[in-house]
């Protein structure tokens, strides 16, 4: 008999035998449990409206009809106690950025390890996140403290700082936001740079995630 309670997972991925793989590789874990899958994000919404509504899906970025990013808002739009891991053959920044603004708590390659999908849909469901090593240690921390992260009351960030976060943690690409801010790609580089210095943080994506922690961004508009 288990201990704890079973984690009700979904699958959606257009690609057939990917699909029965994942379902095969989940159910062996004594955790978890299949409780449905999908070929794309309509068919996935048109289960979810008969009651199949998981704890955890793992979602393919990439499918027809209805991508992941557009499938992921919905799913929060609606049933927002679900958490979303992404799932994707690239490790795309502006993809994992657009997954992490639709709501996705995790970010995995396709060619993960079953360990590091095990911990990753064991970690979303016990702190609303997993991260990969795109994101250091400390923003972790940070990230999933109950605190307001100190970067905004004692790190020193100046109204740029904030201004570039928010543009960093769209869909623009740096030189966009150089032109949105009207200043030289130089600068923008300088502002990268200093945030990484002083949130700890190795990537954009580590940018995106602060300023969501922080509410910098509407998600809700996203």
């Amino acid at each position: 008999m288990k201990n704890t309670p079973t984690i009700k997972v979904f699958i959606a991925d257009d690609h057939f035998l990917l699909r029965e793989a994942l379902c095969g590789l989940v159910s062996a874990f004594e955790e978890l449990e299949v409780i449905g899958q999908a070929s794309n994000g309509i068919e996935l919404l048109e289960k979810f409206s008969l009651g199949v509504v998981p704890d955890v899906v793992l979602l393919d970025v990439q499918m027809p009809l209805l991508d992941g990013i557009e499938t992921a808002k919905k799913i929060k739009g609606a049933f927002p106690l679900v958490k979303v891991i992404a799932l994707t053959m690239h490790q795309e920044e502006q993809k994992i950025i657009k997954m992490l603004r639709a709501g996705a708590s995790a970010y995995l390659k396709k060619d993960s390890t079953p360990d590091e999908l095990k911990v990753a849909i064991l970690q979303v469901m016990r702190n609303h996140f997993h991260y990969t090593e795109m994101v250091s240690t400390a923003m972790m921390r940070n990230v999933l403290s109950d605190s307001r992260q100190i970067g905004f009351t004692q790190g020193g960030l100046h109204d740029r700082h904030v201004e570039f976060l928010k543009l960093a943690s769209s869909e623009l690409t740096y030189k966009e936001v150089a032109d949105r801010m009207n200043v030289s790609a130089r600068t923008i580089d300088g502002y990268r740079d200093d945030l990484f210095h002083k949130l700890n943080v190795r990537s954009r994506v580590g940018l995106v995630l602060f300023a969501i922690r922080n509410k910098l961004i509407d998600l809700d508009a996203a």
